[in-house]
């Protein structure tokens, strides 16, 4: 097969040779087949005796038929082998199993076509006399990176951006890097094709060890089958689902009827669980503060998006089956050869943002209730850490409950891997994420499964919350002593990530990981641990006592054109943190390496720093009436109801697009273009999902938080929403 292959390759050579042109068609033709048959044919380089080229993988393995395998699946295999052969008088539906299965050689497989699933729909459409299609996918590399243990988180992207230049340096077989689909019958289990496979794999001397993905069939025995934790999870929808429903009956008949036969605690504890109440008040934008920091609504949503548009990209990049992956990874490809693209390859600061509004926030609140109760007492101080554990922990356990029961049953699709790796990972780890330490659990257990990887966020938030007082109290007590305080964090919380980065050689940013560089290491050590992620948050912090300093000041008394200067300076930070990786990408493209040491030293100890101060500087200039027409976005009233979605938009989305990566049954070829279509519909999917869960769960349990502790003589009953009569 090689040698037809080069007899291809030699023509094209010949008719290049003859042009005179450096552009000929057939160069990058030419320079893709030398650069990828050392890998896609890895026989020839390395034993011509010991043939090894795995290609039969695709073409002469159909269904389970050797090895230790049932009975009745052997049988039926045989019988669609024995039809399939019988072609052009064999049965019809074996030639639609045949036709549904994957086989070599599929279009742009040079390009990074790796995900190869066949046709899943007309798969589950066969029906034979003893038995029904079942699709199923495997892979030949352990699927265990993708929960099975919490290092292996960022494997995935490790593995897949930077695959072409893993591929030219380890010139391993590009089988280890593809999944494959089949249509079997539906008698052969996950067991039968995995051990199947192994047998043939060795027969054929084919290098790799199967994995079988998940499988799909028509059948009831295939069905997802309730558990007690899904009646559980079913209950408790079932509650809210009733609670709402009395709450939304009792509020509209008092609005449209004027209904006067409820008592007056019945409406504060039902008026609460509305529909009809909760969605005005979640799209209300009145009632606005004059002193409230508006501006932050816009800043919020539009991080959140930024965050949503770095995940939404990588699925694309390799979840999503893509025909031209390795075309998209090239150095000069639209990618890591576009400037303009950095922003969401190097779409990290965005957490940033997040740590720095959300402590400045914190403190600027928390220093007006310490102004108002005179330093607070102890009812305070429990108040504010059981107000944050109850407002936060309520819904984050309700959507790890539903991962961890209810998605199961949407994995339905090619690749349902997706789906059932997050609700079983959360089956193990919920715990971990309900202690708020599932960014540090894994230094002492590499095996757990990670449940709703991107909440060590929240670990790191809730962690840092947990320590605010000593700042914030001390700021307000004794401000300079406060000052020195927080000034002492912040100095410790720029030197300990710089010196981590110096003494282990870490790369320069996330987008840069590479094996070579302690990739892995550098995300859990380093990139999700508290003390390397402190610096914004004290800025915050810090930040929130400049705004409280300063609220009787109605407006900065500084020079325009030293405000202008500053926003220039702003600008031209924000710029540098985002844009200023791109010099290296070519150096780290060819050596797994970027930047110096001193450089990663400095960028990963000064960079969140430097955007803390940006973000700082346009909160304080819009604030103070110096933000001109970017105050206007961002304090743009339409971004209230977006913001107060956020939180559950952050919580959900990454497994709103799994969930639709798991059900593409076609190939598609990646572009800027195709990227705009799935990132706003994973935007828009993600915050319908966002706006349900708001609605049923995390508005209804603001609400029995407040009447709970209303009941032991903590606050007030929620007050009684009236509407005007009817004239």
């Amino acid at each position: 097969m090689v040698q037809k292959w080069n007899w291809v390759v030699g023509i094209l050579a010949t008719v290049h040779a003859s042009s005179s042109t450096d552009d000929s068609p057939f160069k990058s033709v030419i320079q893709h087949w030398r650069f990828n048959k050392q890998f896609l044919f890895p026989s020839e380089f390395q034993n011509a005796e010991a043939e090894t080229d795995w290609i039969p993988i695709l073409q002469n393995f159909l269904t389970p038929i050797e090895g230790n395998i049932s009975v009745q699946c052997r049988a039926d295999s045989l019988l669609y082998m024995s039809e399939l052969n019988g072609f052009p008088i064999g049965a019809s539906w074996a030639y639609k199993m045949f036709d549904a299965s994957a086989k070599l050689l599929q279009p742009s497989l040079l390009q990074g076509n790796l995900k190869q699933l066949g046709s899943f729909d007309s798969c589950l459409e066969v029906e034979a006399p003893n038995f029904i299609g079942k699709h199923c996918t495997f892979s030949f590399q352990d699927p265990n990176w993708m929960g099975g243990g919490a290092r292996e988180f960022e494997q995935y992207t490790a593995k897949y951006q930077h695959l072409k230049r893993k591929l030219r340096e380890e010139e391993p077989s590009l089988l280890q890097y593809m999944t494959l689909g089949r249509c079997i019958p539906d008698s052969c289990s996950e067991a039968d094709l995995k051990a199947s496979l192994a047998v043939f794999m060795n027969e054929t001397q084919i290098t790799g060890s199967p994995y079988v993905l998940n499988c799909h069939s028509n059948s009831p025995k295939d069905a997802t089958k309730p558990t007690t934790g899904d009646y559980f999870m079913f209950t408790i929808i079932g509650l809210f689902s009733i609670v709402i429903i009395i709450g939304t009956f009792i509020d509209l008949t008092i609005k449209f009827f004027q209904a006067d036969i409820y008592s007056e605690r019945c409406i504060q504890v039902f008026q609460g669980f509305s529909a009809y109440s909760n969605i005005v008040k979640l799209f209300s934008t009145n009632n606005v503060r004059s002193d409230s920091l508006t501006c932050i609504n816009g800043i919020r949503f539009i991080s959140m998006t930024w965050v949503l548009l770095g995940h939404s990209y990588s699925n694309l990049q390799g979840t999503v089956p893509v025909a031209n992956l390795l075309s998209m990874m090239e150095l000069d490809g639209p990618i890591y050869g576009s400037v303009a693209f950095q922003a969401v390859l190097n779409a990290f600061p965005s957490v940033d943002t997040f740590f720095f509004i959300g402590a400045t926030l914190l403190a600027y609140l928390t220093l007006k209730e310490l102004d108002k109760t005179k330093g607070g007492n102890v009812q305070f101080w429990i108040m504010y850490y059981a107000h944050r554990y109850i407002r936060l922990t309520g819904v984050y356990l309700i959507v790890i409950g539903l991962l961890a029961t209810v998605f199961k049953y949407f994995a339905t699709g090619p690749q349902s891997v997706l789906v059932l790796t997050s609700a079983e990972s959360c089956q193990q780890s919920w715990w971990v994420n309900a202690l708020y330490i599932n960014n540090i659990y894994p230094q002492f257990d590499m095996s757990q499964p990670w449940c709703l990887g991107q909440t060590w966020y929240m670990a790191n938030d809730m962690q840092f919350f947990i320590i605010s007082p000593i700042f914030i109290y001390a700021m307000w007590k004794m401000p300079i002593a406060g000052l020195i305080i927080s000034s002492a964090g912040l100095l410790a919380g720029t030197i300990i990530p710089m010196v981590i980065v110096w003494k282990r050689g870490f790369p320069i940013s996330v987008g840069f990981l590479s094996a070579t560089s302690g990739g892995i290491e550098y995300f859990m050590d380093f990139y999700i641990v508290p003390w390397c992620r402190f610096q914004p948050y004290i800025c915050g912090l810090m930040f929130g006592y400049l705004l409280h300093y300063l609220r009787d000041e109605p407006k900065l008394k500084i020079n325009p054109i030293f405000i202008t200067w500053i926003w220039a300076t702003a600008g031209a930070i924000g710029a540098v943190v985002i844009y200023g990786l791109y010099p290296y990408v070519d150096d780290f493209m060819l050596t797994q390496n970027a930047g110096s040491l001193a450089a990663r030293v400095a960028y990963n100890g000064l960079h969140r720093l430097a955007w803390s101060v940006c973000i700082g500087w346009v909160i304080l200039a819009c604030v103070k009436g110096q933000g001109g027409p970017i105050n206007s976005i961002l304090s743009w009233p339409a971004w209230i109801p977006l913001a107060r979605l956020s939180y559950c938009i952050y919580l959900v989305h990454i497994d709103v697009i799994a969930y639709f990566a798991s059900i593409i049954t076609f190939t598609v070829y990646s572009s800027h273009s195709l990227a705009l279509y799935w990132n706003i519909a994973m935007l828009c999917f993600s915050t319908f999902v966002a706006f349900i869960i708001v609605i049923m769960f995390e508005m209804p349990l603001a609400h029995i938080e407040k009447v709970a502790f209303a009941s032991i003589g903590i606050g007030r009953y929620p007050n009684v929403k009236t509407y005007p009569k009817d004239i």
